[in-house]
């Protein structure tokens, strides 16, 4: 069957579903493929026809949000921090469910898809997969496009004192750090 097809994307997009909704009550973890199969309605032998584990259907959620983010990441260095702050949490909140459910299960796989999204608009070359070496430069870049993901992963670990102003404060407070500020400029 052709991964053009309409009823194939359709049972994609409902495996993906039910994923979303059991990982807003349970962690990734303890998630099993026979809750999913159950939660989407559906036998295990269709499940495996598009997935080969639970693993995968993450990474097509994060795949999804890393083409929702990726507007956005062209215009890290080109616009003011706090209108980008802004507009972070303004796409990570009309697409909540999806993103609450990725990056509370995040995966080191989703950490480096969201180098390679950010690093070329940060002025940086990704390194190349199993090697370790990275330059002052990486090194910056990856450190401020991890700490985004850990406030936002904060925000939605039910820390009670954040709130939506108070994050878009500390995302422009992160952006704004001298390092990285001065950093982006250089780009």
């Amino acid at each position: 069957m052709a991964v053009s097809d309409r009823r194939y994307r359709k049972t994609e997009s409902q495996i993906e579903n039910s994923m979303l909704d059991l990982l807003q009550r349970k962690t990734f973890d303890v998630v099993l493929v026979s809750d999913v199969v159950h939660q989407a309605d559906i036998n295990r032998s269709t499940f495996y026809l598009h997935y080969q584990s639970l693993d995968a259907v993450l990474g097509a959620l994060e795949d999804r949000c890393i083409a929702l983010l990726s507007p956005l990441a062209s215009l890290l260095g080109q616009m003011d921090s706090k209108l980008f702050s802004k507009s972070l949490l303004g796409l990570v909140d009309d697409h909540l469910t999806l993103f609450r459910g990725v990056l509370l299960s995040a995966t080191s796989r989703f950490d480096e898809k969201l180098r390679d999204l950010f690093f070329p608009s940060l002025g940086v070359v990704s390194p190349l997969k199993n090697k370790k070496t990275q330059d002052d430069r990486s090194l910056l870049a990856g450190t401020l496009i991890v700490s985004l993901r850990m406030a936002l992963t904060l925000f939605f670990d039910g820390n009670e004192r954040l709130d939506e102003k108070k994050l878009v404060e500390d995302l422009t407070d992160l952006i704004d750090l001298s390092i990285y500020s001065d950093f982006i400029k250089r780009k």
